[in-house]
Protein backbone atom coordinates (compact mmCIF):
# COMPACT_ATOMS: atom_id res chain seq x y z
CA UNK A 1 0.00 0.00 0.00
CA UNK A 2 1.29 3.35 -1.16
CA UNK A 3 0.39 6.09 1.39
CA UNK A 4 0.04 9.51 0.90
CA UNK A 5 -0.46 12.63 2.79
CA UNK A 6 -1.03 15.87 1.59
CA UNK A 7 -0.63 19.14 3.71
CA UNK A 8 -1.56 22.68 4.07
CA UNK A 9 -1.80 25.54 6.50
CA UNK A 10 -5.49 24.56 8.11
CA UNK A 11 -6.79 21.50 6.07
CA UNK A 12 -9.48 23.03 4.93
CA UNK A 13 -8.78 24.11 1.65
CA UNK A 14 -6.03 23.07 -0.41
CA UNK A 15 -4.88 19.87 1.03
CA UNK A 16 -8.52 18.36 1.30
CA UNK A 17 -9.08 19.10 -2.34
CA UNK A 18 -5.69 17.64 -3.34
CA UNK A 19 -7.02 14.47 -1.41
CA UNK A 20 -10.07 14.60 -3.17
CA UNK A 21 -8.95 15.03 -6.74
CA UNK A 22 -6.43 12.01 -6.19
CA UNK A 23 -8.88 9.89 -5.18
CA UNK A 24 -11.39 10.76 -8.10
CA UNK A 25 -8.36 10.27 -10.11
CA UNK A 26 -7.92 7.10 -8.97
CA UNK A 27 -11.51 5.98 -8.88
CA UNK A 28 -12.66 3.15 -10.91
CA UNK A 29 -9.30 2.22 -11.63
CA UNK A 30 -6.54 -0.57 -10.81
CA UNK A 31 -4.65 1.59 -8.84
CA UNK A 32 -7.62 2.01 -5.87
CA UNK A 33 -6.45 -0.87 -4.24
CA UNK A 34 -2.73 0.61 -4.01
CA UNK A 35 -3.16 3.89 -2.31
CA UNK A 36 -4.09 5.21 1.29
CA UNK A 37 -4.42 8.95 0.65
CA UNK A 38 -5.21 11.75 3.47
CA UNK A 39 -4.66 15.29 4.47
CA UNK A 40 -3.79 17.14 6.99
CA UNK A 41 -3.39 20.62 8.28
CA UNK A 42 0.31 22.05 10.07
CA UNK A 43 -2.12 24.37 12.44
CA UNK A 44 -4.56 23.25 14.62
CA UNK A 45 -7.35 26.18 13.67
CA UNK A 46 -9.78 23.95 12.14
CA UNK A 47 -9.46 20.26 13.54
CA UNK A 48 -12.64 18.98 13.00
CA UNK A 49 -14.21 21.56 10.78
CA UNK A 50 -15.21 20.54 7.13
CA UNK A 51 -13.80 21.94 4.47
CA UNK A 52 -14.41 25.51 3.31
CA UNK A 53 -18.01 25.65 1.61
CA UNK A 54 -15.35 26.88 -1.63
CA UNK A 55 -13.39 24.35 -1.67
CA UNK A 56 -16.99 21.90 -1.57
CA UNK A 57 -18.23 24.31 -4.16
CA UNK A 58 -15.37 23.90 -6.56
CA UNK A 59 -15.09 20.44 -6.12
CA UNK A 60 -18.67 19.61 -6.45
CA UNK A 61 -18.04 22.01 -9.61
CA UNK A 62 -15.97 19.21 -11.28
CA UNK A 63 -18.56 16.38 -10.51
CA UNK A 64 -16.21 15.63 -6.75
CA UNK A 65 -18.35 15.00 -3.96
CA UNK A 66 -16.05 14.69 -1.05
CA UNK A 67 -16.48 14.91 2.88
CA UNK A 68 -13.64 15.49 5.43
CA UNK A 69 -12.56 16.70 8.53
CA UNK A 70 -9.89 18.65 9.21
CA UNK A 71 -6.67 17.26 10.85
CA UNK A 72 -3.50 18.36 12.26
CA UNK A 73 -0.39 16.59 11.12
CA UNK A 74 1.74 14.94 14.08
CA UNK A 75 4.51 12.34 14.54
CA UNK A 76 2.54 9.26 13.97
CA UNK A 77 1.43 10.88 10.86
CA UNK A 78 5.12 11.45 9.46
CA UNK A 79 6.68 7.90 10.02
CA UNK A 80 2.98 6.46 8.62
CA UNK A 81 2.84 7.49 5.18
CA UNK A 82 5.26 6.94 2.23
CA UNK A 83 5.18 10.31 1.05
CA UNK A 84 4.35 14.00 2.74
CA UNK A 85 3.18 16.67 -0.19
CA UNK A 86 3.47 19.86 0.93
CA UNK A 87 1.68 22.72 -0.64
CA UNK A 88 3.72 24.99 -0.16
CA UNK A 89 7.10 26.52 1.16
CA UNK A 90 5.99 27.29 4.69
CA UNK A 91 4.23 23.61 5.08
CA UNK A 92 7.53 22.29 3.76
CA UNK A 93 9.55 23.32 6.09
CA UNK A 94 7.20 23.27 9.06
CA UNK A 95 7.29 19.17 7.96
CA UNK A 96 11.09 19.29 7.67
CA UNK A 97 11.66 20.28 11.45
CA UNK A 98 9.53 17.18 12.46
CA UNK A 99 12.42 14.91 12.49
CA UNK A 100 12.91 12.13 12.27
CA UNK A 101 10.80 11.96 8.97
CA UNK A 102 10.59 8.32 7.44
CA UNK A 103 8.62 9.52 4.44
CA UNK A 104 9.35 11.22 1.42
CA UNK A 105 8.79 14.90 1.37
CA UNK A 106 7.89 16.83 -1.64
CA UNK A 107 6.17 19.78 -2.77
CA UNK A 108 3.20 19.53 -4.77
CA UNK A 109 3.82 21.61 -7.31
CA UNK A 110 7.10 19.58 -8.28
CA UNK A 111 4.55 17.14 -10.45
CA UNK A 112 3.26 20.47 -12.05
CA UNK A 113 4.20 20.22 -15.93
CA UNK A 114 3.46 24.50 -15.71
CA UNK A 115 5.44 25.59 -13.01
CA UNK A 116 7.31 23.32 -10.94
CA UNK A 117 9.16 26.14 -8.49
CA UNK A 118 5.56 27.06 -7.35
CA UNK A 119 3.86 27.15 -4.39
CA UNK A 120 0.25 26.23 -4.70
CA UNK A 121 -1.55 29.31 -3.56
CA UNK A 122 -3.88 29.42 -0.58
CA UNK A 123 -6.79 30.33 -1.77
CA UNK A 124 -8.37 31.10 1.61
CA UNK A 125 -8.43 34.93 2.10
CA UNK A 126 -9.46 35.22 -1.61
CA UNK A 127 -12.53 34.94 -4.25
CA UNK A 128 -14.01 31.66 -5.22
CA UNK A 129 -11.73 32.36 -8.89
CA UNK A 130 -9.08 31.50 -6.72
CA UNK A 131 -10.29 27.79 -5.62
CA UNK A 132 -10.84 27.26 -9.22
CA UNK A 133 -6.87 28.12 -9.73
CA UNK A 134 -5.89 25.56 -6.81
CA UNK A 135 -7.68 23.43 -8.57
CA UNK A 136 -6.33 23.60 -12.11
CA UNK A 137 -2.84 23.68 -10.56
CA UNK A 138 -3.74 20.14 -8.32
CA UNK A 139 -5.56 18.47 -11.07
CA UNK A 140 -2.23 18.48 -13.17
CA UNK A 141 0.13 18.31 -10.64
CA UNK A 142 -1.85 15.23 -9.06
CA UNK A 143 -1.88 13.51 -12.57
CA UNK A 144 2.00 13.94 -12.86
CA UNK A 145 2.43 12.89 -9.05
CA UNK A 146 0.44 9.54 -10.06
CA UNK A 147 2.07 8.92 -13.26
CA UNK A 148 5.66 9.23 -10.86
CA UNK A 149 4.08 6.67 -8.55
CA UNK A 150 3.11 4.57 -10.56
CA UNK A 151 6.25 4.06 -12.42
CA UNK A 152 8.71 3.89 -9.39
CA UNK A 153 6.17 1.43 -7.28
CA UNK A 154 3.59 -0.18 -10.08
CA UNK A 155 6.26 -1.07 -12.69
Amino acid sequence: MIKVLFVCLGNICRSPMAQAIFEHQINGTHLTNHFEVFSAGTTDYHIGAPPDPRTLSTLKSHGILFEHQAHQVNYSDINNYNYLIAMDHQNFVHLQNMKPISAMLMKMRYFDPVDKNSDVPDPYFGQNDGFETVYRILNRSIEGLILKLKEKHLS
